[in-house]
């Protein structure tokens, strides 16, 4: 076993002793719900990857989908069954959540329309991947998945990707020509690639900014920091250092430069999506690891259909069988043309126009600013696929709701929303949190 993987286990093995511990002791929603939520998100990280093909085979991915879809169903019933029945929201003007919703919806009906040539199998992949995308907006609405339990639970299934290396049977893979890692190769953990493990961390360092448990915050970083350093994975690198800006910014700079972030912030989405398509339509076939010429072929395959897309399955069949499209945005305009992608922007645009100058918004705005970025030239999240990039969806709704909550608490201090808002995020006064 290399001496980085063999780290990365022992340190994972840490961070999944501190969040279990962290998780029996958050009381922001009830221990059914905390409990399925740890399992959803690391059944979706695990689910996909080299380890779930170890344990289930060539089933891997279908009882994936099927566990991932069971475990949000049994959420919504559990929810829709407790006696305190909560509106989170008076949902005054448009909701981020609502546009998501309608891009996973636009992307669905184009693709089922567009591409005829896919069995019934294919059909009913997509629909369920509707149907947990409504679910998940149903229970961040409801106030079902709190933002201590998210980061916790995320915080779990990146501890256990890192302890899935040691049974690997891959964990690495040798220098390629674009780059190589400070060991001689690159750790790719139980993923197929080292960004999918390199996002992991992003995404676990600065969710877990939300975690009150000092022990689980400095877990975290240690592993995640290895983690980013192991694998190489620059993209990751680059997401990370924009968001722990962005969190610095919000913590220690004054007042008033925050409130002149703020007003900046709303421009963010736009300025990024016009980046990356600009990247996609622009860079030359060896530029950019190679991702030039997967864009070009891409560009050929969606021709003139810009406006309304080609439908996401048509992807394999008409452009480079199953590369990685290695662009969030493009992804949303060959799948469903450029409305698609106007209503992602408009989601994150409306959501950062939410964000208030208080400290602990700038956890939330740093992981919209590292989806963003990371975005650019890779896939974070495919809004009709059930798979680890859901991690992504669910936070980003959890994130929605929440700043909304809080801009609604600002207004109304004494409202019964803030009140409840301001318990769910309250440290839970365990013995590693923070006061």
């Amino acid at each position: 076993m290399a001496f980085p993987v063999l780290v990365i286990g022992l340190l994972g093995l840490v961070v999944i002793a501190q969040s279990v511990m962290a998780l029996r002791r958050d009381r922001a929603i009830s221990p059914v719900q905390t409990m399925l939520l740890a399992l959803l998100v690391a059944v979706s990280q695990l689910g996909p990857s080299y380890v779930g093909a170890l344990l289930l085979g060539g089933a891997a991915a279908t009882v994936t989908q099927v566990l991932v879809l069971g475990l949000v169903l049994v959420m919504c019933i559990v929810r829709t069954s407790e006696e305190a029945q909560v509106n989170s929201s008076r949902n005054r003007g448009i909701s981020p959540a609502s546009l998501i919703l309608a891009v996973v919806v636009v992307m669905f009906v184009v693709n089922l329309v567009s591409v005829s040539n896919r069995g019934f199998g294919e059909l009913l992949v997509r629909l369920l991947a509707v149907a947990a995308a409504a679910g998940l907006v149903y229970l961040t609405r409801s106030q079902s998945i709190a933002m201590p339990v998210l980061s916790a639970a995320t915080a779990l299934a990146f501890g256990l990707s890192a302890l899935s290396s040691w049974i690997s049977p891959e964990p690495t893979r040798a220098c390629s020509q674009f780059k190589c890692g400070p060991f001689g190769f690159q750790v790719r953990g139980p993923f197929d690639n080292e960004n999918a493990f390199g996002f992991l961390a992003v995404i676990a360092i600065l969710l877990i900014f939300n975690s009150a448990d000092r022990r689980l915050r400095y877990s975290v970083w240690i592993l995640g920091a290895f983690v980013l350093y192991a694998t190489e994975s620059r993209t990751s690198q680059i997401s990370v250092a924009c968001g722990l800006v962005v969190i610095v910014v919000w913590r220690f700079f004054p007042r008033d430069l925050v409130r002149l972030a703020r007003a900046l912030l709303v421009l963010l989405p736009t300025v990024v999506a016009a980046l990356g398509m600009h990247l996609v339509y622009s860079a030359s076939p060896s530029e950019f690891s190679n991702r030039g010429i997967i864009w070009s072929f891409g560009r050929m395959a969606l021709g003139d259909q810009w406006l309304l897309g080609r439908g996401l399955d048509s992807w394999s069949i008409d452009a480079l069988d199953r590369s990685y499209m290695h662009s969030q945005y493009f992804l949303f305009v060959y799948s469903a043309g450029v409305f698609s992608l106007l209503l992602f922007v408009g989601a994150l645009t409306v959501a950062l126009a939410e964000v208030s100058s208080r400290r602990e918004d700038g956890a939330h705005v740093a992981v919209i600013v590292a989806v963003l970025v990371m975005g650019v030239t890779e896939i974070v999240w495919n809004p009709l696929g059930i798979e680890r990039g859901m991690l992504v969806g669910i936070a980003l709704l959890a994130i929605f709701y929440e700043l909304r909550r809080r801009r609604e608490g600002l207004e109304n201090p004494h409202s019964e929303v803030a009140e409840r808002g301001d318990r769910r995020t309250r440290p839970s006064g365990n013995r590693g949190a923070t006061r």
